[in-house]
């Protein structure tokens, strides 16, 4: 049965990294980035038309590569619950076995991932308003995969 392993997390709490460590563990896995593709569309300033573009992609993209057969990582926004429901649609119409995982990282790591970035022209600070209204016990969380 061919795989679907799905790594959702807020921005900064190591999907890139994870599924870039997947990859060179897993061969022959597809990789899909939506950041990537949102940057393809269009390297400016985040946007809700380049959001949706990539969104389409990436459904269109994972429903091409199931049609092969091909074992997939994607990695979505934790947001994006619209997407990882459609995903696990996908993943159940084409009898895909689905892998999700939630990555949650200490605000503090985010916060000085957040900072560090190096995306050009694209800086995804998170605004002290953001961060008040985080649960207390969100804030506290341990790195878990």
């Amino acid at each position: 049965m061919p795989k679907i392993v799905i790594i959702r997390g807020a921005i900064c709490t190591g999907k890139t990294t994870i599924t870039h460590l997947l990859r060179k563990r897993l061969l022959h896995y597809a990789l899909i980035e939506p950041d990537i593709l949102k940057e393809m569309v269009d390297n400016g300033r985040s946007s809700l038309w380049r959001r949706k573009v990539a969104e389409k992609t990436i459904l269109f993209l994972i429903a091409q590569l199931m049609e092969y057969r091909r074992n997939i990582i994607v990695a979505l926004h934790s947001h994006s619950l619209l997407m990882y429901n459609l995903i696990k649609k996908l993943a159940h119409e084409y009898s895909y076995k689905s892998y999700p995982f939630l990555l949650v990282a200490p605000l503090e790591v985010v916060l000085i991932r957040s900072k560090n970035r190096g995306v050009p022209k694209m800086r995804y600070l998170i605004p002290k308003s953001k961060i008040d209204l985080l649960p207390n016990n969100f804030r506290n969380e341990i790195f878990r995969f």
